[in-house]
C-alpha cells in the first residue's frame, strides 16, 4: 500500500511525509546500516494518517544487530534493550524485537531482537492496530493488522491476545480514549482490559507510572473520558466514580477545550470531586510537589475564594459593617471583606509566594458557583483580588515607635495589621460598590501589573 495514495485519498498535507521520507532516504547513519531496513513506525504513523501534527518519530531498525548499530555510530541506550540513540538527532532507533511474559507487571517480560525478526513479527506486539503501522523509505505503507481500517471507523482495538500481558496498555487506552474521544473501544479489547484488572496485572504499577499516565491523560482533549474508561474496565479506584463527580468531569472537559494547562486540571479535580473519591486516587500515585501542593491549597481555599469572588454579602470597607435584612434585627451584622481578604492572603503565603494566587485564581474561574456569575463579574473580581494582592505585598508599613518595639508573633501581627488597613483604604477608594463594578479612578495607590502565574 503506498503512504501517498492514502494520503491523497485523505485529502492529508503530504509534507509531513516527505519529510519522514527524506530523513529515511538521506541520513548517512540509517545509510550505514543497510541492508537493515529502517521504518517509521507507531505514533508518528497514526498521526499522519489522521491529518494531526507529527512531534516525535519512532523508528524501527529491522535486519541489523546491535553491533552494527554501534559500527554506525549510534548509541546505546541500556544493556538489556535494543533501543539506540541517533548521534545527531538523538531520536530513539530500536530494533525489531519479539517478546515473552516471563513474570507479573509490565516489568515481566523478556526480549528476543535478531536481524532474523521481521516487521510483522515487531508490529505484532503493540498495543493497539492504529499505532502498529509503518512507512518505508519509499513511502510503503505497511498495515498488516488493519490498522487504516480502525482509524477509519474510529476504533481502538488491540493487535493481538499479548495486548492484555502489559497493564500499562490498560492505562494507555484510557489516555487515548481522552485524546480521541469520538473513538470507540472495541468490546473485545474492553474485556481484555477487564481480565488484566481481575488477574491482579494492575496491582504490580509504580505510582510513578500512574502518575505519569494520568497526567498525560488529563492534558488530552476530553479528559473525561479518562476517567470512564478506567471506571469502564472496574479499576480500583476508579470504580468509585460516580454522579457525584459529573460537575468535575464536565469543568475538566471545557477547561481541556480551552487550553488550560496540566496543573490547572489536577487543581480542578482536587477542588470538585468527592473527598472519598479524590483520596483514593491520590493515594494510588506519586504526584510531584508543586502539584499536589496546588491541590492542597485550592481545597483549602476554595470556600473563602468562593466568598471573596462573589462577594455580595460582604462590606467593601475594612472597618464599615452593614446591616444584613436576612437576619434577626439583633443580629444584623455583616462581615467586612479586608479581614477575610487579609487572612487569605497570609494563608497561602502572598507575601513569598505570589505565583500561587495566580494558580488559585486560574482554577476558580472553572468552579461552577464561580461560574454562575456573568463574564463581566467574573473578570473584574479576578481583576480586583489581583490588584488588591499587590496593594498587600507593596504597602507601606508606618509602625508606631510602641510597635515598632514589638518583636515576635506581636510585631507579625502589627504589621500583618498595618496591611489590612491598606486592604481597607484601597477597597473604600477604588471599590465602593464592591469588586466587581468597575474601579474608580481617583486611586491614590495604583498597583502595579500582576506576575506572570506560576503554573
Amino acid at each position: 500500500m503506498d503512504a501517498q495514495a492514502v494520503i491523497a485519498e485523505r485529502k492529508l498535507d503530504s509534507i509531513a511525509l516527505q519529510a519522514m521520507l527524506d530523513r529515511l532516504k538521506q541520513d548517512s547513519h540509517c545509510q550505514a546500516i543497510a541492508p537493515a531496513t529502517v521504518y517509521c513506525v507507531g505514533g508518528a504513523v497514526r498521526d499522519l494518517l489522521l491529518g494531526r501534527a507529527v512531534h516525535d518519530h519512532d523508528w524501527l531498525v529491522v535486519g541489523s544487530s546491535p553491533q552494527r548499530m554501534l559500527d554506525a555510530g549510534f548509541l546505546p541506550v541500556g544493556r538489556d534493550f535494543p533501543v539506540f540513540l541517533h548521534p545527531k538527532s538523538h531520536e530513539e532507533f530500536a530494533l525489531a524485537r519479539t517478546e515473552r511474559k516471563i513474570g507479573k507487571g509490565y516489568h515481566g517480560f523478556e526480549f528476543y531482537s535478531a536481524p532474523e525478526v521481521s516487521l510483522e513479527e515487531d508490529l505484532k506486539r503493540r498495543d493497539l492496530r492504529i499505532n502498529a503501522m509503518a512507512i518505508d523509505a519509499q513511502g510503503g505503507l505497511h498495515d498488516p493488522y488493519a490498522g487504516l481500517s480502525d482509524l477509519r471507523n474510529q476504533v481502538l482495538r488491540h493487535v493481538s491476545e499479548a495486548f492484555r500481558e502489559d497493564p500499562v496498555r490498560l492505562l494507555r487506552v484510557a489516555r487515548f480514549a481522552a485524546r480521541f474521544p469520538s473513538f470507540q473501544i472495541h468490546p473485545e479489547t474492553m474485556v481484555f482490559m477487564r481480565d488484566m484488572v481481575r488477574a491482579g496485572e494492575t496491582d504490580h504499577w509504580t505510582a510513578e507510572r500512574v502518575w505519569h499516565e494520568l497526567d498525560q491523560g488529563m492534558a488530552e482533549i476530553k479528559p473525561s473520558a479518562l476517567w470512564h474508561c478506567l471506571a469502564e474496565c472496574r479499576l480500583k479506584p476508579f470504580d468509585r466514580l460516580s454522579a457525584h463527580e459529573q460537575a468535575m468531569l464536565h469543568q475538566l472537559d471545557l477547561a481541556a477545550a480551552a487550553g488550560s494547562p496540566r496543573g490547572v486540571s489536577w487543581g480542578i479535580f482536587g477542588a470538585l470531586a468527592s473527598e472519598a473519591f479524590r483520596t483514593s486516587v491520590f493515594a494510588g500515585m506519586k504526584m510531584p510537589r508543586n502539584i499536589r501542593t496546588l491541590c492542597e491549597q485550592i481545597i483549602r481555599h476554595q470556600a473563602v475564594l468562593l466568598q471573596i469572588l462573589c462577594s455580595q454579602p460582604f462590606a467593601s470597607d475594612g472597618f464599615e459593617q452593614f446591616m444584613d435584612e436576612s437576619k434577626p434585627r439583633g443580629n444584623r451584622v455583616k462581615p467586612s471583606l479586608a479581614p477575610l481578604i487579609a487572612s487569605f492572603f497570609e494563608s497561602i503565603d502572598l507575601m513569598r509566594r505570589p505565583n500561587q494566587l495566580q494558580d488559585l485564581l486560574h482554577i476558580m474561574r472553572w468552579h461552577p458557583e464561580f461560574q454562575r456569575q456573568d463574564s463581566l463579574r467574573q473578570d473584574r473580581a479576578i481583576k480586583a483580588l489581583e490588584g488588591l494582592a499587590e496593594v498587600y505585598r507593596h504597602s507601606k508599613v508606618d509602625l508606631s515607635e510602641s510597635q515598632r518595639a514589638l518583636n515576635g508573633p506581636a510585631l507579625g501581627a502589627a504589621i500583618r495589621l498595618a496591611r489590612e488597613l491598606e486592604l481597607s483604604k484601597a477597597l473604600r477608594t477604588r471599590y465602593p460598590r464592591g469588586i466587581h463594578d468597575e474601579p474608580t479612578q481617583n486611586s491614590e495607590d495604583a498597583t502595579r501589573s500582576p506576575e506572570t502565574p506560576g503554573l
